[in-house]
């Protein structure tokens, strides 16, 4: 999975994830040469919900489902 820029430049590079107990583990490369190891929290993921709208929700579903 690749995350980009507004650019279409790659900004980071997912090859893996993996669970560890509740947390999701990222592993990967920023800007193809740093390899990089994140960790997303239950209470973080919250977070990141609660900033997206009822209609970006049912779009990133939308998406995900269609293409």
């Amino acid at each position: 999975m690749r995350m980009s820029m507004n650019t279409k430049a790659g900004m980071m590079d997912i090859d893996r994830i993996t669970a560890d107990g509740s947390k999701l583990i990222f592993t990967g490369t920023i800007l193809g040469t740093i390899p990089v190891r994140a960790v997303l929290t239950p209470s973080e993921m919250r977070k990141a919900l609660s900033m997206m709208s009822t209609t970006t929700m049912l779009k990133a579903a939308w998406i995900f489902l269609v293409k």
